[in-house]
């Protein structure tokens, strides 16, 4: 198995490869004074590298299959919020007849997580829900939950069960073909490295310009830019977890 030799994520070299080709298109004319080898011919190799990792990290057709599996998984359990608001209702008609009160159902818990998306979390919280309306189904019915709403419910665990298995067997193939293509992502970096390496020789002296040719400072500026909101998103859902334990 080929080592990465990189210190970013797979998705942020191609992102830090297209600010090195802004610049290193901007200063060619500098770079080829320095030397013969950074050219027209050498931009276009960086720049075809850079285009075919690109590919490999979010294939077209694949990227149109997450899309998809993703909206339908995230379909699937938001339509669970207004049966959830429902049967928190009728478990409240029941009174004394249902002896498990609505925390206990766990359906704050499962609305939570599909607010956050965490399909895991959506599939552990219906086993709880569906064991209760099983157990309770006399009761609920009596105060008017219908047979539709119960196997709403009940098909709903295999349904998300069903897109979340879909999510991740597209994310392992996806995984497989950047392992497989390792060797392509070095020779990117190398392309990078190279070019930070001279940039910062060039424009010694001139720290604006240094700083566009310095890899981590690149990455830093790829994070800020790209991975903030998801980061952000992560944290609410993780905040909203620990609120609930």
């Amino acid at each position: 198995m080929i080592e990465k030799n990189y210190s970013c994520k797979n998705e942020e070299l191609p992102v830090i490869a297209g600010y090195l080709l802004f610049t290193i298109k901007r200063d060619l004319n500098i770079f080829t004074d320095f030397s013969p080898k950074f050219n027209a011919a050498y931009v276009a190799a960086f720049e075809a590298k850079t285009n075919q990792v690109t590919h490999i990290l979010n294939p077209r057709a694949e990227t149109v299959d997450m899309k998809a599996v993703t909206e339908n998984l995230y379909a699937a359990m938001d339509r669970l919020l207004d049966p959830i608001a429902k049967l928190e209702r009728y478990v409240k008609l029941a009174g004394s007849d249902v002896p498990v009160n609505v925390k206990d159902f766990g359906l704050s818990k499962l609305r939570k997580r599909i607010w956050a998306r965490d399909a895991e979390g959506v599939l552990d919280g219906l086993k709880t829900v569906n064991s209760y309306i099983d157990a309770y189904a006399t009761q609920l019915e009596a105060q008017g939950l219908s047979e539709g709403m119960i196997n709403l419910f009940l098909t709903s665990s295999t349904t998300i069960n069903d897109y979340n298995q879909k999510q991740y067997e597209i994310f392992a193939e996806r995984k497989v073909l950047v392992e497989t293509n390792q060797q392509t992502l070095n020779e990117l970096y190398k392309f990078i490295a190279e070019v930070c390496d001279i940039g910062k020789v060039i424009f010694r002296g001139n720290p604006a310009l240094t700083k566009a040719y310095t890899f981590s400072e690149l990455k830093k500026r790829v994070r800020i830019v790209y991975n903030s909101p998801i980061e952000k998103a992560s944290e609410n859902a993780d905040t909203a977890s620990s609120n609930e334990e």
